[in-house]
């Protein structure tokens, strides 16, 4: 069940997809919104060493930043405002102007079902050097146990096809089982892929999904694909026109690849398509 869904507001396009996003995600499941703006001012703050003589200007120009901000945040938040308002979609916004992003939305997310988030640019205001980094911020969010997450693209999309990358891991099955349990898009097309040798150790894994997913009354494809799933992943999507591609952490290493593991990080920076994230 979705009742609450969190919704990260930056100042590009991929914030207004996210707003669509989960506006009709909203609508689909009675649930209500909260929007989110976070911008750090002490960060705006710094504009690096300044020449003797030159405070004023410094000061204006620090000003300028923060009121550059808090002008881009309005915007987006009044977009948000409008679009929930003509949805008849319950919302509410937050403004966080002192705490780093990743933080302040752990916080949030202990009283929310979902986060949608842009795929490739969160929290982006358009002043240079100050936006928070995507793919960092997926990391630790993730590892803040925030899941499970929609991160959007730039364009819109309809959520027809899901393509699910399944390992077998407990990782991989836990995002199997959040997909299933909050069925975001109630009747989309699913296809369960796994990559690897056709043997039977696969087709087993895969049949156990299949029946799991079965159980859900939910029918579903599923293959065995012989390639690499940093490769193969993103070519299956896009040869079976997919909309939404799920997965979770298949394995730990180091740095990121210690929570999204490789393939995640791997499809995260490269992927055209909404992620359905989870761990």
């Amino acid at each position: 069940m979705i009742g609450r869904i969190l919704v990260a507001l930056g100042g590009t396009e991929y914030t207004l997809v996210a707003i669509d996003t989960a506006v009709a995600l909203a609508k689909q499941h009675n649930a209500e919104l909260t929007g989110v703006t976070v911008m750090n001012t002490e960060r705006l703050r710094r504009i690096g060493p300044v020449p003797m003589g030159a405070g004023d200007i410094a000061q204006q120009l620090r000003d300028e930043r923060v009121a550059l901000s808090r002008e881009a945040a309005e915007l987006v938040i009044s977009r948000f405002q409008q679009a929930c308002t003509e949805a008849g979609v319950k919302h509410s916004v937050l403004h966080e102007e002192n705490d780093e992003a990743a933080h302040y939305l752990i916080q949030l997310s202990r009283y929310h079902d979902l986060a949608v988030i842009g795929l490739k640019a969160a929290f982006d205001y358009g002043v240079e050097g100050t936006a928070s980094d995507p793919v960092k911020l997926l990391d630790r969010l993730i590892t803040g146990g925030v899941r499970p997450i929609i991160a959007v693209p730039n364009t819109p999309f309809d959520a027809k096809r899901a393509l699910i990358a399944y390992s077998g891991s407990m990782e991989s099955a836990r995002t199997l089982r959040h997909f299933l349990n909050s069925d975001p898009w109630p009747g989309v097309e699913t296809r369960i892929v796994t990559f690897g040798k056709d043997n039977e150790e696969n087709q087993a894994l895969l049949s156990d999904a299949v029946a799991y997913c079965a159980s859900h009354g939910r029918t579903v494809e599923a293959e065995v694909i012989d390639a690499s799933p940093n490769k193969g992943l993103l070519e299956e999507a896009d040869r079976w026109d997919a909309d939404v591609i799920v997965l979770g952490n298949s394995h730990k290493s180091l740095l990121m690849r210690r929570v999204l593991g490789e393939t995640v990080l791997h499809i995260v920076q490269n992927s055209e398509k909404a992620l359905f994230l989870g761990q």
